[in-house]
């Protein structure tokens, strides 16, 4: 059954705490009177609620074919007339003018994977006034080691005593898959850091790449490391999916170090992540343990179908 782009709606919709908190962030930030452009307007919630609070236009615009259910809930709510519905990518269309704020939700479960970065370096140079604001103004991403996630590699005993065969070159594959899970947070085996923080105001590289270090709290199978984002507006956090994030429309991210290893408080480690729109890769390291793994989404498929990604600089 194919996926449906209006249930994907729904279900973000649904989630009243994701409403909340870009809904009040977004009140915040905008004085009466003023323009806004909304991009990735999906079914229109901020372009409406930014009608609601006050702003004199809001440019919609959006790519997918929900735009035209937007354009009905638009008229359903009676603001047709305030909000003016643009289809296609942000960076291929025009404005008859300049705005005051700029606010998109393009948000992944890990900030940076729906590309609001560069969305917003376009926006700034081409539809943002001197002095014009951007919503959200900056993210900041965060790792932590886990001990969770270990069914994603358990599975093959059990096969192999169901069925005598031996999928162990698919587990190896499949260990090298970065995830999606809502977190547990008693699972986490330190407090983690930030690996990468983002202002908005700026250009981004071309790959966003960081690194984070963590020394462990208590001892574990260490199985790999758990991502979440915050969000900011006016220097503070608005929102976050830091764990527990249960019943979020957001998950957090779960990248997997292949064999699980054995972990005592005070042990020292590294992860380095590049985002490649491509592949995610990452290293995980303990010096002191001899230990160093390099991961990809690009090693889940069998050799020869794709070039290697770069590697994470350390």
């Amino acid at each position: 059954m194919a996926s449906s782009e209006v249930d994907w709606h729904r279900e973000m919709l649904a989630d009243l705490p994701r409403v909340r908190a870009m809904g009040a962030a977004l009140k915040a930030a905008l004085t009466p009177g003023e323009v806004v452009l909304d991009i990735g307007t999906g079914s229109g919630l901020l372009a409406m609620l930014a009608c609601a609070y006050g702003a004199s236009q809001v440019y919609a615009v959006e790519r997918g074919h929900i735009l035209e259910v937007a354009r009905q809930l638009a008229r359903h709510n009676g603001l047709e007339g305030r909000i003016q519905f643009i289809s296609g990518h942000s960076t291929a269309v025009e404005l008859p003018e300049r705005v005051d704020l700029v606010v998109a939700e393009l948000i992944g479960d890990f900030g940076l994977d729906e590309g609001i970065w560069s969305v917003f370096a376009d926006a700034r140079r081409r539809f943002l006034k001197p002095g014009g604001r951007l919503l959200p103004e900056g993210l900041a991403l965060h790792l932590a080691p886990t001990a969770e996630g270990a069914e994603f590699t358990n599975w093959v005993g059990p096969l192999w005593e169901e069925t005598g065969l031996d999928f162990g070159p698919l587990r190896a594959l499949a260990s090298q898959v970065s995830r999606n899970l809502w977190a547990a947070p008693d699972q986490l085996l330190a407090g983690g850091g930030c690996l990468l923080r983002c202002d908005l105001y700026q250009d981004g590289p071309l790959i966003p790449e960081g690194m984070v270090q963590a020394q462990i709290t208590r001892a574990g199978l260490l199985t790999g490391w758990v991502g979440w984002f915050e969000a900011f507006a006016g220097g503070q956090p608005f929102l976050d999916t830091r764990p527990p994030n249960t019943g979020s429309s957001w998950s957090n991210v779960f990248l997997p170090i292949g064999e699980p290893v054995a972990v005592e408080p005070g042990d020292q480690m590294t992860l380095s992540v590049r985002l490649d729109p491509r592949f995610w890769s990452w290293e995980f390291s303990m010096p002191r343990r001899g230990v160093v793994r390099q991961c990809s989404d690009f090693y889940s498929y069998p050799a020869g179908i794709f070039k290697p990604p770069p590697q994470p600089t350390r």
